[in-house]
């Protein structure tokens, strides 16, 4: 523990303060007891015992190892079809900086031969770039890279350098470093495949990354790659000299249409395989202008000596590339553009294969997920924080909840396991006791006296609770599809599936008060409507019994929709094949006519009106899905033992995922005792004392003053709580204030300020202006 003594200023550094023992004492919150065991890494909580920390910290385990397994999933298909791209922009690229350098060979073996053919020189080639738009969610582009990087290395033989602004690239000479270690790194690892440990150890040692300063540079990496072409193995032993006129050539710049004298080329040289440099630049916005524009002007000139391909990341578009960098250095580049999938597209994928199957156990609460969604859509759209969010969320629950080891896979199976206090606990829930209480009266006295009636009757519910999901969701998805029918602007439960699973989180689905408005809709519907209506229900029942089981109810949902789709097949086919009624023409003045059609008229006004068929098998349809629905998509709230699944403790996760550092900062000011340990500190929360930190005085004397403090009084008021009996002996001597008492009175003010409490103020000298109100 830090002593409060060491940390004089929170502008030096910051400081870690462990809770003080006393402060934690009169602080009281539902917890493990102070003789908890702690196994792993949960806590043993109070009514607990042997290994049952143990078993809930392995369901959390498992729980979470199945929802980040297909959390990663989702993410490596929606990157497949953009990285086959690039590796073929990569391929592509080499095929044509290939070609550039057999030109470039055979112009400089024309140059030093000694017949005398006019060869033209190749022009300059620009490099291929590729602008990868990888959208605002920053926190997801480092995996989105780095399965880029995978993929270069295993479909081509490039070597791939991964560069990021906040690594070593704040100037040229550090990023060429970095350039070259990578590079160092993997060719020390390819040339020590199959030796040993201590073999690989030195190896790694001679090849590792360059210390000398001079190598940093584009003639260390040109050195490197010959090297590294060498060791490939195909270029045959030349003379020195010829060596010598090639490099020295290939070094000077090179003249577009110049006419230089013919020789035999080295046809073996130009055979050698020469894989790109493929670098990566992972955040161009944050990357220094100044360093990529040196980069790109320095690359330019060698890609005769190495072939390079850059890799652009963005976060918003292709127009930030020509704000950073200036024409001259555009120019260089020949840029085509990749945009990766939008991460709204993700997120009802996600979503979809975690909470809205009955295979993930763990559930999130209405105001949970609807905490994680709104952060989600007013952040940065990132799926990785969102994933985080669902791991924050299911390792609270794990961790809090002494029965959560029940919805793991085999938690039917601990069920025979359980202790008395286990038992008891299960009887405290307060959904558990509403069952109790529809119950008769001599079941609920086997229930609240015999543990083995209660343990059967848990294993009862949580298998109907099983059930529940997997009638809950095929229904759902039903009415989904019916929903997406409805016209623009009639639909109250949004466009996508999560938003409807939400609102059936919060209430019964019978209950929204739009329910019934939107049936009004659906018996409007075209025979073409309702057809395609039936067809896709009738697909994701089959699906759904496919996946999960024959279940009674879905399968016979699925044979009467299968039969009401055929009677709606014979209705279009008997009004297609009906035969229109030609009436006889007669001919008769325009008053017989009049007087014809309003006694047809009076006629049809008095006949009550039948439904035709068609009417009428819609309206049986209608009936059957909002039997349907209130049947299978009750509330889940509404279930007993729910609490065992689904987590809603929603503070406790706004305080892990939406902080509030001013809140802290306010606290540890106004009561020191809640980090501190310090005997003084300790006495009171409210009372100022001497022993504690200068800057906590200050603050809690502000408090106390408007919106003009001013510096004099404040230093007397601090000055007679430090040290009353100096300011007492200064008031009567009339001398001046100790030098170290100003000196910790101007620290604690500074500091106060870079807090952002107070600011000097131009309208009084000897004033500070006071910037917050209300404390917390």
């Amino acid at each position: 523990m830090a002593n409060p003594d060491t940390t004089t200023s929170v502008s030096q550094g910051c400081f870690l303060f462990r809770g003080s023992e006393d402060a934690k004492k009169k602080k009281k919150k539902k917890g493990p007891s102070a003789s908890s065991i702690l196994t792993g890494a949960f806590e043993t909580l109070p009514g607990e015992v042997g290994r049952d920390a143990l078993r809930r910290m392995e369901a959390y385990r498992e729980c979470w190892a199945a929802a980040s397994e297909k959390i990663e999933a989702i993410m490596c298909g929606q990157h497949t079809r953009l990285l086959s791209d690039l590796v073929e922009f990569v391929k592509k690229a080499n095929k044509q900086l290939s070609a550039y350098y057999m030109a470039h060979v055979q112009m400089a073996g024309s140059r030093f031969g000694e017949q005398s053919t006019s060869v033209c020189a190749p022009s300059r080639l620009e490099i291929p770039t590729a602008a990868l738009v990888a959208g605002v969610n920053m926190p997801d582009h480092a995996i989105l890279f780095s399965q880029l990087k995978q993929a270069l290395c295993k479909e081509t033989e490039a070597y791939v350098v991964l560069l990021k602004s906040t690594e070593h690239c704040t100037g040229m000479r550090a990023t060429m470093r970095e350039i070259l270690a990578q590079l160092t790194q993997k060719t020390s690892r390819e040339n020590n495949d199959g030796e040993s440990d201590e073999e690989e150890r030195v190896g790694r040692d001679k090849k590792s990354a360059p210390t000398k300063m001079t190598l940093c540079s584009m003639t260390g990496l040109c050195s490197w790659y010959k090297e590294v072409i060498m060791e490939k193995g195909a270029e045959p032993p030349a003379s020195k000299r010829r060596k010598k006129q090639l490099d020295s050539y290939s070094d000077g710049p090179l003249c577009g249409g110049t006419e230089v004298k013919d020789a035999p080329c080295d046809t073996a040289r130009m055979a050698v395989p020469r894989p790109p440099i493929v670098m990566i630049i992972e955040d161009t916005e944050q990357f220094p202008p100044t360093v990529l524009q040196d980069l790109v002007a320095s690359l330019s000139p060698h890609l005769a000596e190495f072939p390079v391909v850059l890799i652009l990341g963005l976060a918003t578009s292709t127009a930030t590339i020509h704000h950073h960098l200036p024409h001259a250095v555009t120019s260089l580049l020949s840029m085509e553009q990749f945009d990766t999938q939008h991460p709204f597209v993700t997120l009802p994928l996600v979503i979809k294969e975690l909470f809205l199957t009955p295979t993930l156990s763990f559930r999130l609460g209405h105001q949970t997920f609807s905490f994680l969604l709104q952060k989600f859509f007013k952040s940065n759209f990132s799926i990785l924080n969102f994933s985080r969010g669902i791991q924050c969320a299911m390792m609270e629950h794990f961790y809090w909840q002494p029965l959560s080891f029940l919805c793991a896979k085999g938690g039917l199976e601990q069920i025979v396991h359980m202790s008395h206090m286990q038992c008891e606990m299960v009887r405290a829930t307060p959904s558990f006791q509403l069952h109790i209480e529809s119950l008769e009266p001599q079941r609920q006295l086997q229930l609240l006296k015999n543990d083995n009636d209660l343990k059967a009757e848990v294993q009862k519910l949580l298998a109907s609770l099983s059930s529940y999901y997997q009638l809950f969701f095929p229904t759902m998805r039903c009415l989904f599809h019916i929903l997406q029918q409805l016209p623009d602007g009639s639909n109250p439960f949004g466009r996508q599936l999560y938003e409807l699973y939400k609102v059936c989180l919060e209430r019964a689905i019978t209950e929204h008060p739009k329910y019934d408005y939107v049936w009004s809709f659906v018996r409007a519907f075209s025979r073409t409507e309702l057809s395609t209506v039936l067809t896709v229900c009738i697909h994701e029942l089959e699906d759904a019994v496919s996946r999960t089981g024959p279940s009674a109810p879905l399968v016979e949902a699925t044979s009467q929709l299968k039969i009401w789709a055929d009677e709606l097949e014979h209705l279009e086919a008997a009004t297609a094949g009906g035969e229109s009624i030609v009436l006889p023409v007669v001919q008769e003045t325009l008053g017989e006519r009049a007087m014809r059609v309003q006694e047809r008229l009076r006629q049809l006004s008095s006949r009550p009106k039948l439904p035709s068929a068609y009417t009428v098998l819609l309206s049986k349809i209608i009936d059957f899905f909002k039997e349907l629905v209130s049947k299978h998509m009750c509330c889940p709230y509404e279930l007993p033992l729910h609490e065992v699944a689904y987590f809603t403790n929603i503070s406790t996760l706004i305080k892990h995922l939406s902080p509030s550092p001013r809140a802290a900062i306010q606290i540890a000011l106004s009561k020191p005792n809640h980090y501190l340990s310090s005997a003084g500190s300790c006495d009171s929360d409210t009372r100022l004392t001497a022993n504690m930190p200068d800057v906590c005085i200050i603050y809690q004397l502000h408090l106390e003053c408007g919106k003009m403090i001013n510096l004099f009084d404040w230093m007397q008021a601090f000055i007679a709580v430090v040290q009353p009996d100096k300011l007492k002996e200064e008031s009567k001597k009339k001398q001046e204030v100790e030098p170290a008492l100003q000196a910790r009175f101007a620290q604690a003010v500074s500091e106060l300020q870079l807090l952002g409490f107070v600011k000097p103020t131009q309208r009084k000298t000897d004033h500070v202006q006071r910037l917050t109100w209300g404390a917390c």
